[in-house]
């Protein structure tokens, strides 16, 4: 019954000390691990938000920069215009027939109106419209300066430069660019007269050919929208019913691009928005944010697979150590606990070369002396001491 209780002791005991030492070795080998892991993973991280976004931010920079060329060549034209004589002579019959001429043969542009300083309507011209009198020209009223053309106009006014400006036109359907460029007199160059306001649909090949023509990736988005964030063109693959972004103020008041993430039928997007002042809307570019950090999730699965293979390992050299250690310290006390009984024939066995070794080594020497010992007494109360109690008898 005692070796019994002695033996659920001696488990009791091993599991104790096998729990610690295998907690130790995984504490020893997947901490590191993690802290390693942890460390690489968020720089990994960073590193792709902040190269994606670079991507994105030169691919904005690109378009930006074919728009601007674009709208570059819309104002030379329209800049030759009003250095026609008939143009610059503010006569309203002059006047038609060029500007007729000029649409007809630039067919970007859709309408083509001149105005004076005063704001007073000299020439209204639509392409493939010939009788003046069908077309509404813009209102370029003094009591309506908060609208975006008569603020453009008013700029132009008083900087005799041009000006470009995204509005919605009475005269047309849809979104347009209007691009307003001040005529000077003839005589004196120095003088303004007028301007000369063109119109160009955002639906025009030109702008689609910009922004659908740039390489981008299969899963990319790219997207070019006014500044309520309604598409005006775009590339990518971009869901049916999906109608626009919503700019917040934030992004409203940038100047330069800046990094977002945006949630597009239920796929979240890592890119750059930036602003065009050109047709007043934003440019974003985008890629899906799960193949942006596709080498972080296929790194942290590698990570994970080398985190499970270290436990493994550990709990294994955990196990086998807490079990050589425990049998050898469960040796040591099975022999204390049998000496204590009596028992000082008990040797316990030693094995291996280490510090329980010589504990092993230290007790078998300790029994043994006091086996030497115990012999002695027995000799002494066998052999002596009854001849010192025969000889104080025949003293007496």
């Amino acid at each position: 019954m005692n070796d019994v209780n002695d033996r659920q002791d001696g488990l009791k005991w091993f599991q104790r000390i096998g729990n610690r030492i295998i907690l130790t070795s995984i504490i020893a080998a997947v901490l590191p691990l993690l802290l390693i892991s942890g460390t690489i993973g968020f720089k990994v991280r960073n590193d792709l938000v902040r190269q994606t976004v670079l991507v994105q931010k030169q691919r904005t920079a690109t378009i930006q920069h074919g728009i601007e060329s674009l709208f570059n060549s819309y104002y030379e034209q329209i800049e030759s215009l009003s250095q026609i004589p008939a143009i610059q002579s503010m006569n309203p019959e002059q006047q038609h027939r060029v500007i007729h001429e000029f649409l007809e043969q630039q067919k970007i542009f859709f309408s083509c109106s001149v105005y004076g300083i005063d704001r007073s309507i000299k020439s209204v011209a639509l392409r493939n419209r010939k009788d003046q009198a069908e077309i509404p020209p813009e209102n370029f009223s003094s009591s309506q300066h908060k609208d975006p053309l008569n603020a453009a106009f008013a700029n132009v006014v008083s900087s005799a430069k041009p000006a470009f400006v995204c509005s919605s036109s009475p005269a047309f359907q849809g979104k347009m660019l209007f691009v307003l460029v001040p005529v000077f007199n003839f005589v004196d160059s120095n003088e303004m007269v007028g301007l000369i306001s063109c119109s160009i649909s955002l639906s025009d090949p030109g702008i689609h050919e910009i922004i659908c023509g740039y390489p981008i990736e299969s899963e990319d988005i790219l997207t070019l929208t006014d500044k309520e964030g309604f598409l005006i063109s775009w590339q990518g693959n971009l869901p049916d019913n999906f109608a626009g972004l919503e700019i917040s103020q934030q992004i409203a008041d940038l100047s330069e691009g800046v990094a977002v993430k945006v949630d597009i039928a239920s796929k979240t997007y890592l890119g750059t928005i930036s602003a065009v002042p050109g047709v007043d809307g934003f440019l974003l570019a985008a890629k899906p944010w799960n193949l942006a950090m596709a080498f972080l999730n296929q790194l942290l699965l590698d990570l994970a697979l080398v985190f499970t293979v270290a436990l493994v390992i550990a709990v294994g050299l955990g196990f086998f150590m807490a079990r050589s250690l425990a049998e050898s310290i469960s040796a040591l006390i099975e022999g204390i606990k049998e000496v204590s009984r009596g028992v000082i024939s008990h040797r316990v066995e030693v094995v291996g070369d280490d510090e329980l070794t010589e504990a092993a080594k230290a007790f078998n020497e300790m029994v043994d002396t006091l086996e030497k010992h115990r012999m002695i007494d027995e000799i002494w109360q066998k052999e002596w001491q009854p001849n010192l109690e025969n000889g104080n008898e025949q003293g007496d």
